[in-house]
Parts: C-alpha cells; structure tokens; sequence
C-alpha cells in the first residue's frame, strides 16, 4: 500500500493558476450561509482571514486563491505563532513568526497524542499556551475544510485509464459515476500483482494514481460543510450539496476556470451570475466593510478633541469652526455605520456587548456637540469627545475574532424589547458616564479654583437625566424577564449591576437635596459614577456570569480592574487638591 501512496505525488488537484488582476466586484456579492445568517463574500472572506491570520488585508483575493488554486494557497505563509514554545513543541523555525497550512499541517500531526490528551481537559484548566496549541489546530483543521471546497470541481493532474475516460477536463464530479468500479478494479490489480508499483505497466499506475486519489478526495469531502454557497432551498456547501446528489456547480467550474486562466471578464460575469440579483443590503454591507465607518469616527473624534484643546489654549475661530467639522463628519460615520447595522440585521444595534458600545459612544458625541451648539457648554463637548473616544477605542478589544454582525439568540431577538428596555438603558449608560466625566472637569477646575457654577449644574442636570433613563430601563428589563422567563426579578448579575446604578444615583440626589453631600462631595460621587457602570455593564457582562452574561473575553477582567483602580487613585487625587484649594479659599 506504501508503494501505491507514493503515486499521489502525481496527483495535484490544481495546477498553479496565473497571478492577474480580476474584477471581483461581483465575487463580494456571492451570498455565503456563516454563522446563521447569509451574508456578501466579502464579509465572509475577511472573518476568516482575520481568524486564521489576525488581519483583514486583500481578504476577497486570498479566499479566491484558497478555493480556486489551493495548491499554491496551502504553500503560503497565514498563521502566526506567538508562543516560542509552541514552535519548540512544533519543531518550527523559532525565528519565524507566520507559517503555511503545509508546514503546520506536517507539524501538528506529529504531535496528534498531545493534542488530543488536552482536548480531553476542561478549557478553563489549560494554560495560555495549550488554548493556543488547541486553538491552532482549530484553525488549520478549519483552513483545511475550506481549501478542500471545491476538490470536487479542480482538474486533476494526471493521465486517466482507457477504461475510464472523461468527456473534457478529469475531476472528481466527472469520475465519480465510475467510482464505485474503478475501486474494485483496483482492489483486484492489488490481488494480482500486490501493492509494489514496480510490477505495474502504465495502465496500472494509472487505474492506482486514479483510485486512491479519487478515494482521498471523497474522504476529505464527505464532512466538509464549509462555505455555503450553493444555491437552494436552504444553502448548502459544494460537498453537502455533492453527496446528497443535487449537483449544481458548474458556475462554480467555470469561475475556477475563469480564476485559473485569468481570464477577468469570464470570472466577473460568472460571479455576477451565481451572485444573481444581489439585495441593496449585501452591497451596502459590502461598502460598510470597505470603509470601516467606526475607525473613520474614532479618529475624526480625536482629531476634533485635538482642534478643542488647541482652541482652548489659543481661541482662535477657525480652530473651534475645524472641531465642530471634525466632530460633526465623525458623527455622520458613526450614524452611518449604526444605520448600515439596523439595515442588515433588521434589528436595533444594541443586542451585543459590542453593539452597545457603539450607540453609547454616539450618544455621549452628540449629547456633547447639541449643548455645545445651543448653550456653548464646552465641558459638555469635551465630555462627548472624551467618552466616545474611549469607548470605540475599547470596542475592537471586545472582538477576539473581529467584528462579525452576529444572530442574536432567540430570547434576545426581539425587537420591541431591544428598541425599548435596552435603548433605554444604554442610554442611561451613555448619560452617566457623561456625567461622570463632567464631574471630573468640576473637580479639575475646582482644584484650579475657577468658576465651576455652570458645570455643577450640567452635573445636577445629567444625573438626574441618568437616573431617569437607567430606572425606566431597569424596570422595562423586568418586564421583558417577566416574560421570557416568568419573574419579574431574579437578583441575576446584571439586574443587580442595573440596580447599582439606579441606588448609586438616587443616593447621590438624596444627599444634594439634604445637604449632607457638599457640591464638591456630590461631583466625586458623581465622578465615582464611571465605576460603577463599567462593574454593572462590563464586568458582568464578560465573566459569564448570569443569564445576562455576554461571554467571557480574555484578558478584559484585568483592564477592567486597571480601570477602576486607575479612576479611584485619580478622583482622589482630584478631589484632594480641589478639597484643599476649596479650604484655603474659605
């Protein structure tokens, strides 16, 4: 069997095709069926790319050559490797930092028994390095699959039997009527004349080259559900679709052709053609993909932070009419994006973690420009920039394997209650840490003993506009509880961090009211407040924890606890100084 094996050496199943340039503008429109929900290529093209490799860069082209011309794909360096034990374990160049499918592959069947042992261990109990070990291999298994996509379809690179000759290019799809025969031809010539090649004439290394191959290709084939393009009821991978025996892919063959020929305008108009009529949807994610509308906002956010400070220090009007550009085009990028969102998951933007981010950093931006605009508040500006700075800055580190517009489970998928308790209690979040900011700039300013009138009222205004939105919401999560789950309250996690919120801020108004907190104690508490949301919202959120729970994200329980030791010595820090300028001053 040995000898018979080394045969395959001859059998490729793509030849290497020619490096061209193709119009790929339809090819980003081909619906794919990923992670519940269809989507462009393109997005599909660049979650897979940035899984297996950490970037995003010519995703569309690198998924054409992974499908089309496998051989010379399989052959290219995508896989980074951090841990230098792990290359050690692996026996790979320690210098090297990205590997090929070919050189991993080799490596990790090596080391199979170790990889295995730890699969049997529960994930929380591995070290950093075995959950990247066994992350690895998920992704060269899975990279495997996709390479292996359309086997069925590539040419063969052999010479075929007489016996068995194909009407046009030899593939599996064509030869697979005949397979059945073929393999007992094949077992009988091992009867006859053994497994050694050498007492073989030409038909017979033929009949064997073709035989195992055809054998290896079904095999790798017969579990291999990924990319699901193919057209249906329901859509479907080329080798599902293969093995249930409704055989739809000659577009595909043609697109691999066209791909392989480098022939630009066969391959665009057979995307065009398997694409069919696109939805307006497709194309607008498409151009959200391109454009990135987050990181364009985040950095026009800055930019406008920047031109503040610079106004502030020189007032010059043309550096205050440049913030308010920046600011403004920032929000319109950010809208888009949050837009593009509803549109292509019909659903409002805030039924993950992520999600939330996003319309709480819109929010603090535009609450800051419209008090700029209509009272020339410019602490409430600065306060805007700052908070939607930060959060869009964390938002990417909550993405592991980056942004995926993912389904909602189908407690969560509910649009009313999204629209209504979860608006309504990310905006409470939004206007808390406004005010929390805002506190800050009253104790700053305080310790620099300025007039702080107008931001202690900002202050006062916006915690009450807190405490509004965070009760209204909580009691509106109770509702939803009630009727997904049959209890109005269930003292989970995330009803109590809710519940914090609420208490802290109705303790903060009820010692104004009484007195008994002084304006400079009410803007530490105030202050404090930025605290207390990130444990309410984030901590519970990310510790699985809860029926609330969003998941576990690795490493973001330190940053959480960096935060809120870093604000606790900061307002302390603040307050005394402001503490002390305001006794020097009496």
């Amino acid at each position: 069997m040995k000898y018979i094996l080394l045969f395959l050496s001859f059998f490729i199943f793509a030849l290497p095709a020619k490096a061209s340039s193709l119009d790929y503008s339809s090819f980003r429109l081909i619906p794919v069926l990923h992670e519940g929900r269809v989507k462009p290529l393109d997005s599909y093209a660049r979650i897979k790319l940035r899984e297996f490799s950490g970037h995003e860069h010519g995703a569309v082209q690198w998924l054409s050559e992974t499908l089309f011309d496998p051989a010379s794909a399989s052959a290219k360096p995508l896989f980074q490797i951090h841990s230098p034990n792990i290359k050690i374990l692996l026996k790979l160049d320690a210098e090297q930092k990205i590997f090929s499918f070919d050189e991993l592959q080799a490596a990790l069947k090596s080391e199979e028994k170790t990889i295995v042992n730890l699969m049997k261990l529960p994930f929380e109990t591995l070290t950093p390095e075995q959950k990247e070990l066994l992350q690895l291999q998920d992704h060269v298994a899975g990279y495997g699959k996709l390479l292996r996509s359309f086997s069925a379809v590539l040419p063969l690179q052999l010479e075929l039997p007489k016996k068995y000759p194909a009407d046009g290019e030899p593939n599996y799809v064509l030869l697979m009527d005949n397979e059945a025969a073929l393999l007992k031809d094949l077992q009988r010539l091992i009867r006859r004349k053994g497994s050694d090649p050498k007492y073989y004439n030409d038909e017979d290394k033929k009949l064997a080259a073709l035989g195992f191959g055809l054998q290896q290709i079904r095999n790798g084939g017969e579990s291999n559900d990924e990319f699901k393009v193919v057209a249906g009821p329901v859509l479907k991978s080329p080798w599902q679709s293969i093995l249930e025996g409704n055989i739809a892919l000659d577009d595909w063959k043609t697109l691999a052709n066209s791909y392989r020929a480098s022939d630009s305008k066969s391959f665009g108009d057979t995307a065009e053609k398997i694409a069919g009529h696109t939805e307006f949807k497709f194309r607008l994610e498409v151009f959200y993909n391109s454009i990135k509308p987050f990181h364009a906002a985040l950095i026009l956010y800055v930019l406008s932070l920047a031109l503040a400070v610079a106004a502030t220090f020189r007032p010059l009007p043309i550096l205050e009419k440049l913030s308010l550009l920046s600011i403004s085009t920032g929000l319109a990028a950010h809208l888009f994006g949050i837009l593009t969102r509803i549109i292509v998951l019909g659903r409002p933007p805030v039924g993950t973690l992520y999600e939330a981010i996003l319309f709480v950093s819109f929010i603090c931006a535009a609450t800051g420009l419209t008090l700029y605009i209509r009272r020339h508040n410019g602490p409430a500006i600065f306060a805007g920039l700052i908070s939607a700075a930060a959060l869009l800055t964390i938002a990417p580190v909550l993405l592991q394997t980056g942004e995926s517009m993912e389904m909602l489970v189908a407690v969560l998928n509910t649009n009313f209650w999204l629209s209504t308790h979860v608006l309504c209690i990310t905006g409470g979040y939004a206007i808390s840490i406004l005010t929390g900011c805002l506190a800050h700039f009253f104790l700053f300013e305080t310790a620099r003993d300025q007039n702080t009138l107008p931001i202690q009222k900002s202050v006062y205004g916006f915690s009450l506009a807190a405490l509004l939105l965070t009760a209204v919401g909580t009691a509106l999560g109770g509702i939803w509880a009630d009727q997904s789950w049959g209890r109005f309250w269930g003292w989970d996690p995330k009803e109590n961090g809710a519940l914090l919120i609420v208490l802290w801020l109705i303790w903060l108004q009820h010692g104004r009211v009484s007195g008994k907190l002084s304006p400079l104690a009410f803007a530490a508490g105030a202050a404090f407040l930025n605290v207390i949301v990130a444990l309410a919202w984030f901590g519970v959120n990310l510790l699985s924890v809860g029926l609330h729970s969003y998941g576990f994200t690795s490493g973001i329980a330190a940053g959480l606890f960096a935060f809120c030791v870093g604000e606790i010595l900061f307002i302390a820090t603040l307050w005394f100084y402001a503490h002390t300028e305001e006794y020097d001053a009496d």
